[in-house]
């Protein structure tokens, strides 16, 4: 059974308010979906929704594309993957020398699109991929 819950369109973000669906969502109700990475069923629940749209602002036609455990693998990957950014901010002539730090790096930029498909940082994988081989 779909559950529902009121919406409250006032509450959105100020670019999902210009959006026509600000006139006629009266109510957020469960979204089924399959995990684009791993394949299980998933419910964008309309609690969810909720959240999403009325507390942290998020655009209103924004959808779930990966299920609780793989978005939290991808966030972990994504926290990482900071980790490294900061680090070579910091440390950047003697890292690049670093074939296990850099081999890492790009590791967790290709396994991170797995999870997200679209928008690969191909600048930074040929940067790495570069240096590597500087090295091997």
């Amino acid at each position: 059974m779909k559950r529902s819950v009121k919406a409250d369109p006032k509450k959105w973000s100020e670019k999902s308010k210009q959006s026509d669906a600000s006139y006629y969502t009266y109510e957020y109700t469960d979204i089924k979906y399959f995990c684009r990475r791993c394949g299980k069923p998933d419910i964008f629940s309309a609690n969810d929704q909720k959240e999403s749209y009325e507390v942290k602002k998020k655009y209103f036609w924004q959808r779930r594309i990966l299920c609780q455990n793989c978005w939290n693998e991808s966030n972990a990957i994504r926290k990482e993957i900071r980790t490294y950014q900061s680090r070579w901010a910091d440390e950047k002539t003697t890292l690049k020398n670093d074939v296990e730090f850099l081999s890492r790096w790009l590791e967790l930029l290709v396994n991170l699109e797995e999870y997200i498909p679209f928008k690969p940082d191909l600048a930074k994988k040929n940067m790495l991929t570069k240096l590597i081989k500087q090295h091997v």
